[in-house]
């Protein structure tokens, strides 16, 4: 799939969760063991930044983070390329964490009737 067209498919779906009054909170693409990937995945991600600011959702860029992580590219090149052990997912939890992920989780719920939190989840 071409960057524009997951760059376009992320702008419906952020439209689409809107218009079902839900909020957005994107967690970009991560590096994986592959050079010429990272280098795309590094585009895409900024594009993916642009879309979530143009349209009010949140965005945890997670790429560059990840690159600069010995224990993510470790544990990357030691699985399957892309996916990390165990231990390779507290790089990416903490990004999250810092970026408002538990303000995120949160704030959804508390701008909505009951009703209306337990059909949105």
């Amino acid at each position: 799939m071409s960057a524009e067209v997951s760059r376009r498919a992320l702008a419906e779906m952020i439209e689409g969760a809107r218009a079902l009054g839900l909020a957005v909170f994107l967690a970009g693409p991560a590096p994986v063991h592959d050079l010429e990937q990272n280098r795309r995945t590094q585009s895409l991600s900024r594009s993916f930044a642009e879309t979530c600011q143009e349209r009010g959702a949140r965005c945890c860029a997670t790429v560059e983070a990840l690159l600069a992580s010995p224990t993510w590219m470790a544990e990357v090149a030691r699985a399957d390329g892309a996916h990390p052990g165990t231990d390779g997912y507290d790089a990416p939890a903490a990004l999250l964490i810092d970026e408002g992920l538990r303000t995120w989780l949160v704030e959804p719920i508390a701008a909505k009737p009951a009703a209306a939190n337990v059909a949105a989840r």
